[in-house]
């Protein structure tokens, strides 16, 4: 259920309310962060509380997201004070996707490409939450691949290096 289509205003307790009438049980926010300092970047998760489902939440959506789109983490951070994270009777998180200030990363958020490639990053974030996902982490298939081949750092990092590292780490891993 989307809180939001159009580009109207609603208030923070207006979507609260709506959520909370869907019986849903995640609300997902999306947001672009802005700060004074155009060179703030990166994304960011925030929740009600650290510990617990909201935590874990949020750790797998922030880990998902710089992993896919290799943004600058800045972690999952605690927000009583939000509205849709404090009023909700659903676990609840707050994605601060990317600096719409920042003017590399305002082009992520202009291109429909990236859009969707951070819609998919926030999903399988909820997928790994879920346990319905179990495709390993980028570091989890360099560290298997690195002691399946005995690769040195060099060989990994040129791994690393190519396009298409994902894809090719997941085949060595599987063989």
């Amino acid at each position: 259920f989307m809180t939001r289509v159009n580009d109207v205003f609603e208030t923070p307790a207006r979507k609260a309310w709506k959520a909370n009438n869907t019986k849903a049980d995640y609300f997902i926010s999306i947001h672009c962060n802005a700060a004074e300092n155009p060179t703030a970047e990166g994304t960011e998760v925030l929740v009600y509380e650290l510990k617990g489902e909201e935590g874990k939440l949020g750790q797998k959506i922030q880990e998902s997201f710089v992993e896919s789109l290799k943004t600058r983490d800045r972690g999952v951070k605690e927000r009583k004070d939000l509205v849709v994270l404090n009023s909700t009777s659903m676990v609840a998180v707050l994605v601060e996707t990317a600096f719409i200030s920042n003017p590399n990363e305002k082009a992520l958020l202009i291109s429909a490409d990236k859009r969707k490639a951070m819609a998919k990053a926030i999903f399988v974030g909820v997928q790994r939450h879920l346990g319905f996902y179990p495709e390993k982490t980028i570091e989890e298939l360099k560290q298997s691949v690195k002691v399946k081949y005995n690769f040195s750092d060099e060989t990994m990092e040129y791994l690393m290096a190519y396009k298409y590292s994902r894809p090719l780490l997941e085949r060595l891993d599987e063989h």
